[in-house]
């Protein structure tokens, strides 16, 4: 192992440089990445792409210039296009060779307003469709908020709902998809320019484009999620995936979608995906009728530019289908024979091989990993043999960024880079890491990851830090967090940690996730008392008197249930984020659909169901030490939450302390508030349990005083 260099510290952390997943070009021999890096004197991040030689492991800079963004390989050549951001608002598109960085770069279109999302695929030898992601006006031009005409006012009106979504006030214009082809100019000069376009591709159509939930291109044409205009928002998340052919695309007063759709499956539809040749695809989709967290479904799609044959695979007679597991994300190889498929799996989000040819509906996939969470994979087809390989870009607790090469057939994996040598780089080692179960509510197993110092010694003592992850649909998996919550952090400053899969989380299969529904507190406050007794009876070198409970989001609403709970008294210093107060205010959060499916029934309809869990009821038992983090741009669970929550500990005079950030949203994402965060959350533990073995404070945070604290108050 490496000498490390240095240790897991907040700050250490918080300039460790980030990147995105590696992309493959075609043939597997070079992968663009995003590498941001933050300064702590400057207080700046700095962004780099670049491309990395897959055979070689040497990295070289693209650009460093922060105006460009989403660098993509041009079809199958070694051409990259990206988007470059200008000040009045405009995009250019500009290309360079990804194999010959010294040529630079040279612009082959300018967007008359701000576009995201670039993806440029071969239609034949010399051309290629190429579509963008930008807002469009009622009127039908894209969008400019730069050239837009200023108001007189700063009023928002609205006459149905949503009007906020997670952190932003929804506006008249809407996301849609602009398609346009590029042509390849003569051989001895090689330069690309547009042959027609860009188009509006769901001008007339009457659908609104869901982009989080995805679209594919291909030389046959594009796949996407959408609803109709007609759909009431703000109580249905019911896109469907709908088909637009290429020759439709090319016809610039026609669009034709074409619904594609599966017999029994009525809920959301995300992920389409096509295969190389344009001739199948695939997508997921919910069973029910109104947004939920049921499983996905896998449907395959076969002759999809004829008349379309389009199976619903894993299928059972119970309904429930014949693989316990719900896809996250779906690639086809290159050949077609296969697609291969991310789900979570026990704390873990593993890759999955499903053989295509010949295919049925019986089928059931198989691991190709093991250890660690996919992030992203990618599929090439090698130079040397022409078979279909994978790019893998991984994680775990211990180990930020890797990229390995691996054999779908024979299961060998090349690693081709560690940024942090394993975690060699911060002392870190897979050795602090295992996974207990225990028995929680209704004798329910329940898995847990323990996470250790990096110098753990099992004959010392260590304080516990008690994790409580969000959704509740989410669960505790072995990857990098590259957020606040990385656990990895939080055992460097001398805790244990444990991190419980509790009632509700994903990928311990459907009925599982689905117990916590109209039960919020109920076998979740079960299994986290069970978790507790494990720890106590079970872990020897955990000092349970000296113990701290953090919760985020659904993990920040169960801190403030527990704290009016006798489990709550089993702590030394609690600390909510983004935590419901009163799940009666629920309905002022953007998610109107959410709270009728997870109290099955509005708050006028079944409001003993809404009271029935409100952890408001107990505050005359809050006595703990409480930090309450709320994000004035979170409008999942807004400010006021958090204000009532530290008001009312501040009128009962119990310790407590309030962190807000006024530009973040439900997550705290910039690396300066992140590194706020953490110097405030872990000095807060740290305050109450001090977690020092043998003197060691190396490292160690201390708590600060509140920053914001008026002058004049004594």
């Amino acid at each position: 192992m490496a000498s490390p260099i240095k240790s897991l510290t907040p700050e250490a952390y918080v300039i460790t440089p980030r990147r995105t997943p590696a992309v493959p070009n075609s043939n597997g021999t070079l992968a663009i990445y995003k590498q941001s890096t933050y300064d702590l004197h400057s207080q700046q991040s700095t962004f780099e792409w670049r491309i990395l030689n897959l055979q070689t492991g040497k990295s070289l800079l693209f650009t460093s210039e922060e105006s460009i963004q989403d660098v993509t390989w041009i079809g199958d050549t070694s051409l990259v296009g990206a988007l470059k951001f200008e000040d009045n608002g405009s995009t250019r598109l500009i290309i360079g060779d990804g194999a010959d960085l010294k040529k630079g770069y040279y612009e082959a279109w300018k967007y008359e307003g701000p576009v995201n999302t670039l993806k440029i695929v071969t239609i034949d030898d010399r051309l290629f469709a190429i579509t963008v992601v930008g807002e469009v006006t009622p009127q039908g031009m894209l969008y400019n908020p730069k050239m837009a005409p200023k108001s007189y006012s700063t009023g928002r009106e609205y006459t149905a709902m949503s009007v906020r979504e997670y952190d932003k006030w929804l506006t008249p214009q809407r996301d849609t998809i602009w398609y346009a082809t590029l042509v390849a100019g003569p051989l001895d000069n090689e330069t690309y320019k547009f042959l027609n376009g860009p188009i509006n591709v769901l001008e007339a159509t009457g659908l609104d484009l869901s982009a989080a939930a995805g679209f594919d291109v291909s030389r046959t044409g594009i796949l996407l999620a959408a609803r109709q205009l007609t759909v009431k928002q703000g109580t249905s998340f019911n896109y469907n995936v709908y088909y637009i052919s290429t020759s439709s695309l090319m016809n610039m007063r026609i669009r034709k979608p074409f619904a594609l759709t599966s017999a029994g499956l009525e809920g959301a539809s995300s992920s389409p995906a096509f295969s190389y040749d344009g001739q199948s695809a695939t997508f997921l989709q919910k069973r029910k009728g109104l947004y939920d967290d049921d499983k996905s479904c896998l449907v395959l799609v076969r002759n999809i530019n004829g008349t379309p044959d389009i199976t619903e695979m894993f299928m059972s007679v119970d309904g429930k289908g014949g693989w316990a597991l719900s896809p996250l994300t779906v690639i086809w190889s290159k050949n077609g024979k296969e697609i291969y498929m991310t789900a979570e799996q026990h704390g873990r989000i593993t890759l999955f091989k499903l053989p295509i040819l010949p295919s049925s509906p019986e089928n059931i996939p198989s691991p190709l990993t093991h250890k660690g969470s996919v992030e992203a994979v990618y599929s090439f087809a090698s130079d040397v043999t022409s078979e279909n390989m994978l790019l893998v870009n991984m994680s775990s607790f211990v180990d930020d960024t890797t990229y390995e090469t691996l054999d779908p057939i024979t299961g060998e994996v090349k690693k081709l880079f560690s940024f942090d040598c394993n975690g060699a780089t911060f002392g870190l080692h897979s050795g602090q890491v295992e996974e207990v179960h225990f028995q929680g509510a209704e004798h329910h197993e329940i898995h847990a990851w323990v996470i250790k110092p990096s110098n753990f010694d099992v004959s010392k003592k260590y304080p516990l830090l008690y994790a409580i992850h969000g959704g509740p649909s989410n669960a505790w998996k072995d990857h990098w967090w590259c957020g606040t919550w990385n656990l990895a952090v939080f055992a460097e400053q001398g805790y244990v940690v444990f991190a419980p899969n509790i009632t509700g989380s994903t990928g311990f299969g459907e009925d599982f996730a689905q117990r916590a529904y109209n039960n919020c507190g109920g076998y979740a406050y079960e299994d986290l008392v069970q978790g507790l007794d494990f720890v106590k009876n079970k872990l020897d070198f955990v000092d349970t008197t000296r113990a701290v409970g953090l919760g985020i989001s659904y993990g920040g609403y169960l801190i403030n249930w527990i704290a009016g709970l006798p489990l709550g008294k089993e702590f030394k210093a609690l600390v909510a984020e983004c935590g419901i107060f009163s799940t009666l205010n629920m309905y002022a959060a953007d998610t109107s659909w959410f709270q009728a499916d997870l109290f099955k029934g509005t708050i006028y309809g079944a409001r003993e169901n809404y009271e029935r869990w409100d952890p408001a009821r107990y505050v005359s038992n809050w006595t703990t030490p409480h930090l309450i983090i709320t994000n004035e741009l979170d409008y999942r669970v807004p400010i006021s939450e958090g204000l009532a929550a530290f008001h009312i500990l501040q009128e009962r005079g119990v310790e407590s302390r309030f962190l807000s950030f006024p530009d973040e949203g439900h997550l705290v994402q910039k690396p300066g508030n992140q590194l706020h965060w953490l110097e405030t959350v872990l000095g807060w533990c740290n305050h109450y349990v001090n977690p020092v073995v043998d003197g060691d404070r190396e490292g160690k945070v201390v708590l600060g005083k509140a920053v914001s604290e008026p002058g004049w108050r004594v």
